[in-house]
């Protein structure tokens, strides 16, 4: 990863929740993942 930072990159962890929901159904959508983390 100090190799990617000397060449001018930055690291972006990743998240599950899709950007393009809005608040609403990213809580939702969060609900359902973590039921589903849960079985």
């Amino acid at each position: 990863m100090a190799l990617l930072h000397q060449l001018g990159f930055k690291y972006k962890k990743t998240t599950v929740m899709p950007s393009g929901l809005n608040p609403e159904n990213q809580a939702e959508f969060k609900k359902i993942m973590r039921s589903l983390r849960v079985n």
